[in-house]
Parts: structure tokens; C-alpha cells; sequence
């Protein structure tokens, strides 16, 4: 299997009033189509398998 890079992000909770991490990890394409804020420093290299069809991985991921 091939390798990809996933990355922790950042969207605006508007019920919250605030910029929240998701608990979920993506790929940046992934963060640039839900328009969250990509955290850069939290680049993890995972099996391609362990991400959806839209390129995020399930809740409260642990990269092992």
C-alpha cells in the first residue's frame, strides 16, 4: 500500500465562537475542500488505507 500524508486542522465553531482542532486528521486536499485551517507541524506519513473516500480518517485517529 501506498503512503500518505495527513495533517491535525482547525475549523471556526460557530456555536463555541471559536477556532476548535477536529478530532479527526485529513489529507490537505481533504482541508482545503472543508476550508479548515491545515496545522502544518502535525504532519503524520499513514497507509492510504486508513483514510475515507474523503481523505480523513476516522474519529480521535491515533497514528500509530
Amino acid at each position: 500500500m501506498s503512503k500518505i500524508k495527513i495533517y491535525r486542522f482547525k475549523n471556526y465553531d460557530i456555536y463555541r465562537g471559536q477556532y476548535v482542532v477536529s478530532p479527526r486528521m485529513a489529507t490537505g486536499r481533504s482541508n482545503k475542500a472543508v476550508r479548515a485551517t491545515m496545522i502544518s507541524e502535525t504532519e503524520t506519513e499513514i497507509d492510504e488505507s486508513r483514510v475515507d473516500g474523503d481523505g480523513m480518517t476516522e474519529i480521535d485517529f491515533i497514528p500509530s
